[in-house]
């Protein structure tokens, strides 16, 4: 689903909201895009995401490592929820 995919966790941030009383202001639905191999999707004009090739998996690693360094760093108590991840990326995290 790629960026496509913000729907499903914008949806389930509202759930965490109505049904565990977080308060809204302290959710954030984050959108990581790191192109697609899809040539379709690319030459789509509705398509929203990053329309380059995919980043080599050791980037997308870097990428990721940094990433959750920087949020533990800034909010040590944060909860995170991955949403459309390949086993082989999600295992890691």
């Amino acid at each position: 689903l790629g960026v496509h995919g913000m729907g499903i966790s914008i949806g389930k941030l509202a759930l965490y909201v109505a049904a565990a009383g977080i308060h809204p202001a302290k959710t954030l639905p984050i959108t990581i895009d790191v192109g697609t191999d899809n040539e379709t999707l690319r030459a789509d004009p509705n398509y929203i995401g990053l329309r380059q090739p995919r980043v080599p998996q050791a980037e997308y690693d870097e990428l990721m490592d940094e990433f959750l360094y920087s949020i533990k760093r800034r909010w040590p108590r944060a909860l995170l929820q991955f949403e459309d991840f390949s086993n082989r990326n999600a295992y890691p995290l």
